[in-house]
């Protein structure tokens, strides 16, 4: 559990600011000026979760060949879930007009 928190603390450590961060950064501060506060906290789960799990790989135990990294696959399902979540707020705010 120490390295899974090690790696989430160096990481928000080593964010460059002048790289594509900060689009990220100004993605969720616009999300929570329009109190879209799921899809900003599933956001921040996702990418915490991520960076946690980088070092992570599922193997193969008859090969002992890597399959996937569980930082790919927390990556993955937390975008679908990010995606599926703002059409249905975008759906839900579009029928009310």
């Amino acid at each position: 559990m120490s390295s899974f928190i090690s790696n989430i603390i160096s990481n928000i450590a080593g964010i460059d600011w002048q790289g594509p961060a900060v689009f990220a950064i100004i993605a969720l501060a616009v999300l929570a000026l329009f109190q879209k506060w799921r899809l900003v906290l599933l956001t921040l789960l996702t990418v915490v979760l991520g960076w946690g799990a980088e070092d992570m790989l599922l193997m193969n135990n008859a090969t002992n060949q890597k399959i996937v990294s569980v930082s790919l696959l927390v990556y993955t399902a937390g975008g679908v879930c990010v995606i599926v979540l703002a059409l249905m707020e975008f759906m839900k705010t579009s029928a009310k007009k």
